[in-house]
This record gives structure tokens, sequence and C-alpha cells, in this order.
């Protein structure tokens, strides 16, 4: 998979995973019920997928970290149209390279966002989701697929850039 190796790191294979196949609503309502379970434990790397594009969600004590996937990862015709990477800007994501907090050493290859832990759960579906539904869903009724892996590394207080 082609996840950012920068900090979040890959999922186990398909066989090790749990996945769930559904609807942007369907998607959306079980992915309510994962951030509410990671909120308390910080156990799993949670993934919105379809095709080569991705959005995912990593769980730390303080923070909540998101991204979604960028043109670094994609060729052809699956690269992110410029009115794509426009919106994703719009709702808030930052740009690919840029640095999520002023302590964090790294750049990140994919747009990405935080949201404190006090953040209500619902707002973090709601604006996984948006990204989703202008990046990730091509066709309408389209389905999408969540998946649960256990991170690689023990949850930290902070961001993900300063292990």
């Amino acid at each position: 998979m082609p996840y950012s190796k920068c900090y979040i790191h890959s999922l186990p294979s398909s066989e090790e995973v749990p996945r769930m196949v559904g609807s942007l609503n369907e998607v959306a309502a079980e992915l309510l019920r994962v951030v509410e379970c990671n909120r308390l434990d910080c156990d799993e790397l949670v993934a919105v997928e379809s095709g080569a594009y991705y959005a995912q969600l990593l769980f730390n004590r303080d923070v909540i970290f998101g991204e979604v996937v960028s043109n670094t990862y994609l060729s052809g015709s699956e690269l992110l149209a410029p009115a794509q990477e426009e919106r994703l800007l719009s709702l808030g994501w930052m740009a690919p390279n840029e640095r999520c907090h002023s302590s964090c050493e790294r750049s990140h290859p994919n747009f990405h966002r935080t949201w404190p832990q006090g953040a209500a759960s619902e707002r973090i579906v709601r604006d996984l989701m948006v990204a989703v539904a202008f990046v990730i869903v091509r066709n309408e009724g389209e389905s999408l697929t969540l998946v649960r892996g256990p991170r690689r590394l023990s949850p930290s207080s902070g961001l993900p850039c300063a292990h």
C-alpha cells in the first residue's frame, strides 16, 4: 500500500486486518464508531480507500493526525486535478511537504491535518469524509473500503513527526 513511510507505517496484509466495504454513508457511520474506540486506546491506523486513493487517521494521546493521498503517490489518470487540490486546501488540509507543526522536522508528502484530542468525533469524521468525497469518490454510488490495522509504534502524546 502507498501509505507514507515518513510517519504512518503500512498496514499488514489484507488477511490480517478488518475491512468493511460500503457506501460513503455506511463507511462514515462505521468510521464514527471506530474513531470513538480509538480515541480511548489509540490502537489502530484507520484508512478509507478506493483504488489508488486513501485517507487515513492515526490516533495519539493528545492529537489525531489525518492525511489524504497526494500526487506524490499517484500517476497518470489517477493524479488529483488542481481543483481537487485547491478544494482540500480550502477545507483546512495542509499542502503536501508543509510541516504540520513548528517542532516537526519532517515535511509530509500527503495532504494532512490535525485535530486536538478534545475535538468532537463527528467533526473528525465529517472532515475526513468530505475530503474522501472530493478526492476518492469518482462515481456516484462507488463503494469504499474502511481498513483498520494495528499500530506499529506505541501512541505518543504528540504528532507522528515528533518521534
